[in-house]
């Protein structure tokens, strides 16, 4: 019916206030017209102070910060690669119903057993809906049925399309059993963190894609301030936190003596 359609990520209730907004621009600039949005990250942004005041107020964890972001995504892909679940706080938050990057909960695609853990640890749903895989754009043909030049029409993960049956077998996590999967596609302009981890995790897996789903627990919303991804990353009994540029870890019983690595840690992060 159309050769070209675009749907704008928060299509539902929450979508009323861009709506309300693009008819009183109207209202006073007759001559406007819109333009198709790109990603859309238009919520709060929190700094390395807010970051840092937050993490100070935790007893029960221990952070670094890395030398580079290259070297974290480098760490987070093996961590990945090994089967830990990541939460990954980054920039400003997501508008609209999905996780695109910025608040998300990130894991292996490969691991068969990936999607019933998660869904154990935190979403607490039917077992049989798989999580979704973000790629980076310039791959996504690779193993997805997207025609040339409609990649950005999966940019918002509101598209279901099929893994191509070849590489079905490589993502069971995010592979539904008729092998569709809702993709979300990532270009660098737009998530230059995020893609920058996709190629990190292609680098140690052969693959530039990742499960990604939103950062909350079943009955809560997706986290947005530093404070609340410490707490639901607590309360999920998640691996690892990535906030910003720091790496979070739950402190082990052991690393609380004195002169521990969790005391180091912490100050150095100070």
């Amino acid at each position: 019916m159309f050769d070209q359609m675009f749907v704008q990520p928060a299509a539902g209730d929450d979508g009323c206030a861009l709506g309300a907004a693009l008819i009183a621009q109207k209202t006073h600039d007759p001559v406007f017209r819109p333009r198709k949005m790109t990603l859309p990250l238009w919520g709060p942004e929190f700094g390395e102070r807010e970051i840092l005041r937050a993490l100070d107020a935790q007893a029960d964890c221990v952070w670094t910060r890395a030398d580079s972001f290259d070297e974290l995504c480098g760490q987070v892909a093996e961590r990945l690669a090994d089967g830990e679940v990541v939460a990954w706080f980054q920039g400003r938050m997501e508008f609209g119903p999905r996780a695109l990057g910025s608040r998300s909960i990130l894991a292996d695609p490969r691991d068969p057993g990936m999607r019933d853990r998660i869904n154990s640890l935190v979403k607490k749903r039917e077992g049989f809906r798989p999580f979704a895989p973000v790629v980076t754009i310039e791959d996504a043909r690779r193993y997805f049925d997207i025609a040339p030049g409609d990649e950005d029409a999966f940019a918002h993960m509101l598209y279901v399309t099929h893994v191509l049956p070849a590489d079905r077998h490589k993502l069971p996590a995010v592979t539904h059993v008729d092998g569709s999967a809702r993709v979300q596609t990532v270009a660098e302009e737009n998530n230059p963190r995020l893609w920058r981890l996709l190629k990190a995790f292609e680098r140690v897996s052969g693959l530039p894609i990742i499960l990604n789903t939103s950062f909350n627990v079943k009955g809560e919303p997706i986290v947005c301030t530093p404070l609340e991804a410490i707490a639901t990353f607590r309360n999920a009994n998640l691996d690892v936190l990535v906030l910003g540029d720091y790496l979070v870890e739950p402190k082990r019983q052991e690393e609380g003596r004195p002169g521990s690595h969790s005391q180091l840690v912490a100050a150095s992060a100070h």
